[in-house]
């Protein structure tokens, strides 16, 4: 059966076929280890993808804290068949308003002030990634090439970003944060 993972504005929500494994219920989900998929488990965690069994809705729970916002929501629904969902709230009236502090340490007080919601955008995606090229900075934004290569101009401008050297269109060619 397939996992549905559905984003709205202000929540995501995955779907996923199947009950919890008793004991586990929604309200024990982070105190036991009861894998409803032991293989996918045990796969991850020889991949390096998690540190440890039993770190899953813990680490979920914890980063949804660090981002200010509420614990998961799981539940076990049935409609024709049983499935766990857990719903991932979001803070959308204040989403888009702060850039984050490890980036935010990098850009002058008056500078970081003048910062339009975009340009915030693109702070805080090179705040977890080391670079970004403007056809990168239009899929973040949503928007054409040309206008992501005016947006990261302005940043340029403004002194928040450097530019790798390189042909101007080539794709090759990125944007970093600019230390100081």
């Amino acid at each position: 059966m397939n996992i549905f993972v559905k984003m709205f504005e202000d929540k995501m929500t995955i779907e996923s076929p199947g009950s919890f494994k008793p004991p586990t219920t929604p309200e024990t989900i982070y105190d036991s280890h009861n894998p409803r998929n032991p293989h996918l488990m045990w796969g991850l965690y020889y991949f390096d993808f998690v540190q440890c069994a039993f770190e899953g809705t813990r680490r979920m729970r914890q980063s949804m804290r660090e981002a200010n916002l509420p614990d998961p929501k799981f539940a076990q629904k049935k409609a024709g068949i049983y499935q766990v969902v857990v719903t991932l709230e979001n803070d959308v009236e204040h989403r888009g308003l702060y850039v984050r502090s490890e980036a935010a340490a990098q850009i002058k007080p008056e500078v970081y002030a003048s910062l339009s919601e975009r340009e915030r955008m693109i702070v805080n995606y090179l705040a977890d990634n080391p670079r970004v090229n403007i056809t990168d900075a239009g899929k973040v934004l949503a928007m054409g090439w040309r206008e992501a290569q005016t947006l990261l101009a302005g940043l340029e401008k403004k002194d928040v970003l450097r530019r790798s050297p390189g042909k101007y269109r080539s794709k090759h060619r990125f944007f970093f944060l600019k230390r100081t």
